[in-house]
């Protein structure tokens, strides 16, 4: 048998599951090589696949102990390979590539998902003044979407992005124009949906208003915002209310509050501020100037309840009224205080009499006992005590009585 050297491997990987294996073909590629660099350069090869793959080193044997082997077999006894121990995979550790960083303990709670939105409305807005005003005529603004888990909750956010562009709600009793501030309870008085050609009836139910939003299914739609109200249906019915309660009832030329309605407010003004302010009389026109720029007669009731504002404030000054009855405020505390204070020293005086008395009790408490402690001792010294002689033992003149007991 030609010398050679035999490559026997042990691969123990619990990632692959290889099995032990001894490759005995006499192909070198198989493992085996006469050629003693060929056999070496496999061994290096395998080696370093099992630094890969967790590998145990591998194992030569010697040509000899091959050629015994082969002898054996040829003799009907069967070959006794030497293996090597089988070696426990040591416990997998992870090893973290930065020790000096603090990891992130793993956590055991259980994933609860937050409360998705179920619905989305996604519209156009149009601002119009009447029912009647056509579409093109008035004001679009962006696209606006807004999800929720109901039509009331998505209809809350429409209103919070489109109430600033209403101005009021207009209401009409027995002929006669009124307005009322918008309140999202009555938000149908003042938007409507628009599907296509048709206006949305909103008398549903929250089930109904569910079922028409999955309906949708994400198609924008129009949504028609009204200055004041849907109570305006046409240009005539806006022209009235605008007259019966938004424009100043005199203008001048310019088309500005005329003089006389300026009085009329300033006289307001000053009914309503006269307790704590004072001022020139201009300032009070410009006061007034400044409730009334606007042109909108239903909002002066508001600025007129309204503080000054910072600019108007900065040119008046407290009233004469109000900071004589600032200062009477001032003295009636500060007597008050006073009285306090005269109270606490009387108090004081008090304690100071009844001091007194308590040291003149105390006196005549003690000079008492000094005459009782002089009575007693006067009273000892009078007392005349016998002689030790003179007393007698008394039991010598005792009679010793018979034991009847221990006889």
């Amino acid at each position: 048998m030609s010398k050679r050297m035999t490559l026997r491997i042990d691969i123990v990987g619990s990632t692959h599951n290889f099995h032990r294996r001894f490759f005995e073909s006499p192909s070198p590629i198989a493992g085996q090589s006469t050629d003693p660099d060929t056999a070496y350069a496999i061994y290096e090869a395998f080696r370093y696949s099992a630094t890969q793959v967790r590998i145990p080193p591998v194992t030569f044997l010697p040509s000899s102990t091959m050629a015994g082997q082969a002898a054996s077999t040829s003799e009907g006894v069967s070959p006794t390979f030497t293996t090597a121990t089988a070696r426990t995979p040591p416990e997998r550790v992870r090893v973290s590539p930065y020790p000096e960083r603090v990891r992130t303990p793993v956590r055991n709670t259980v994933y609860e998902p937050a409360s998705s939105d179920l619905y989305r409305l996604e519209v156009q807005p149009i601002v119009k003044t009447t029912i009647t005003q056509r579409d093109a005529s008035g004001h679009v603004l962006d696209n606006f979407v807004a999800s929720g888990s109901s039509f009331q909750a998505i209809l809350e956010k429409h209103w919070n992005q489109f109430s600033p562009r209403m101005k009021g709600r207009a209401v009409k009793t027995d002929g006669v124009w009124s307005t009322q501030p918008p309140s999202v309870d009555h938000w149908t008085k003042t938007m409507q949906f628009k599907v296509k050609r048709h206006v949305v009836d909103t008398a549903r139910s929250d089930q109904s208003w569910k079922t028409w939003l999955h309906g949708l299914q994400g198609e924008p739609i129009k949504v028609f915002v009204y200055e004041y109200g849907t109570a305006i249906a046409k240009a005539e019915d806006r022209e009235n209310f605008m007259n019966a309660c938004i424009r100043p009832l005199s203008t001048n030329r310019a088309g500005a509050v005329a003089e006389a309605s300026l009085r009329e407010v300033v006289e307001q003004l000053h009914a309503r501020w006269d307790d704590s302010f004072d001022g020139e009389a201009v300032i009070w026109v410009m006061w007034a100037n400044e409730a009334t720029c606007n042109l909108d007669r239903s909002t002066w009731d508001a600025a007129i309840a309204a503080p000054p504002p910072r600019r108007i404030l900065n040119l008046l000054r407290a009233s004469n009224t109000r900071m004589e009855e600032h200062l009477a405020g001032m003295r009636r505390s500060a007597h008050t205080a006073l009285d306090c204070v005269n109270s606490a020293l009387a108090n004081y005086a008090v304690l100071r009499q009844d001091l007194r008395a308590f040291s003149l009790r105390l006196d005549s408490h003690e000079a008492g006992m000094a005459v009782r402690k002089a009575s007693i001792e006067v009273s000892i010294r009078d007392m005349e005590l016998p002689y030790q002689n003179d007393i007698s033992n008394p039991t010598e003149h005792m009679e010793n009585l018979r034991d009847f007991e221990h006889e």
